[in-house]
């Protein structure tokens, strides 16, 4: 079975349900495999935003961060023997047919992972699964676990204990890209909407001016369709 997760937290709740009704009018209401909101924390706040079909599922008593919480539900697909994980944050907004695409598609062995969305300065935007490359030293690594795709042989990298130190607490992307190989996507059938952060040192970052990037890069559009945008682009699994 697939899993299809989506991170939230009771910190910052205004875009789940957006993020929600979203990827269900994006093909997961159609999803055959587990729906299910994580939170990093109790869920009294959040049960009540669920749409049917999902599950609600704490991953921790009390918030510990985005890293963390990434690492959880890894671990967890991973004992439940999850043929591949869909993973997104709570907000975001996808082209038609995200879900389909994004369950079909292959993730070719070269790559730890697919991301769908793209925020990373400096690469190609020509069709493809680009290799993420760090542009010059100067930047901390790969950014944007917004909607990525893990298969079962990456899960499994997470299936025992976590070995990572202790200051990782929220950089779960940058974390994510020096754990496995990201392969990005592009055009991308993922934006982000996220204005305000969860992340503290990151609550003054926006999606506009010289944040625009946050935004997504390279961004199909709401009304285009996913099949048809990434036909040449991805085999299917």
């Amino acid at each position: 079975m697939i899993w299809l997760s989506v991170l939230t937290t009771p910190r910052r709740l205004k875009y789940l349900q957006g993020t929600l009704e979203a990827i269900d009018g994006a093909g997961g209401a159609a999803f055959s495999g587990r729906r299910v909101v994580h939170v990093d924390g109790a869920v009294d706040l959040v049960r009540p935003l669920a749409r049917p079909g999902w599950d609600v599922e704490s991953l921790s008593p009390a918030s510990r961060g985005t890293r963390k919480s990434m690492w959880e539900i890894f671990h967890r697909a991973a004992g439940a023997g999850a043929e591949a994980l869909l993973y997104f944050e709570d907000d975001v907004r996808l082209a038609r047919n995200a879900i389909a695409v994004m369950t079909r598609a292959e993730v070719p062995a070269e790559y730890g992972f697919l991301s769908f969305f793209q925020m990373n300065k400096g690469m190609p935007t020509t069709p493809g699964i680009h290799r993420y490359r760090k542009p010059d030293p100067s930047v901390s690594g790969f950014w944007g676990s917004q909607a990525i795709k893990l298969p079962a042989r990456s899960l499994a990298k997470f299936a025992g204990p976590d070995p990572t130190p202790p200051r990782y607490q929220h950089a779960c992307d940058v974390w994510l890209g020096e754990q496995l190989v990201p392969g990005i996507v592009i055009p991308s059938i993922v934006r982000h909407v996220g204005v305000s952060s969860s992340i503290p040192s990151q609550f003054l970052h926006t999606i506009t001016g010289e944040h625009v990037h946050r935004a997504g890069i390279a961004y199909a559009g709401d009304e285009a369709d996913a099949i048809d945008v990434l036909a040449h682009v991805l085999a299917p699994a």
